[in-house]
């Protein structure tokens, strides 16, 4: 494994501490990395009560499009 691909890793490690249904659906196969991702991008500081509010809605397949995600 190289070093980028480890601190990746670690990054959404961390970032999965902070949003419960996202570790779920990621652990059950539900959704990819990448969407993991992006979904921690919008997971910010000043934010975080509101991801939390609306992370089911977030993480529904239904809105998979409007992400601009895969999976």
């Amino acid at each position: 494994m190289s070093k980028e691909t480890a601190n990746r890793d670690i990054t959404l490690s961390r970032r999965l501490r902070h949003m419960p249904i996202t570790a779920a659906a990621f652990a059950a196969g539900q959704i990819g990395d990448d969407r993991v991702r992006l979904l921690g991008r919008a997971n910010v500081t000043e934010l975080r009560l509101l991801f939390l509010r609306d992370e089911h809605i977030l993480v529904d397949a239904k809105v998979e499009g409007a992400l601009g995600g895969t999976g």
